[in-house]
């Protein structure tokens, strides 16, 4: 999606950490001054039905 802005094809939304420093160097330009707040929660969703991976067990804890 990036790039595709980047090459004039649209718009994208994007975190604030990627975006800006493309704003910066003339890559992107802001469409609008509308800042959405990002969630400050995460959910880990798994079936019941199989076991957990490792990984995403460590993820869990």
């Amino acid at each position: 999606a990036l790039q595709a802005a980047m090459a004039d094809q649209g718009l994208v939304i994007g975190w604030h950490r990627l975006i800006a420093p493309l704003v910066e160097q003339g890559e992107l330009v802001r469409f609008t001054d509308l800042v959405v707040p990002a969630p400050g929660e995460y959910y880990l969703s798994h079936s019941t039905t199989r076991e957990m991976s490792s990984s995403a067990k460590v993820l869990r804890e």
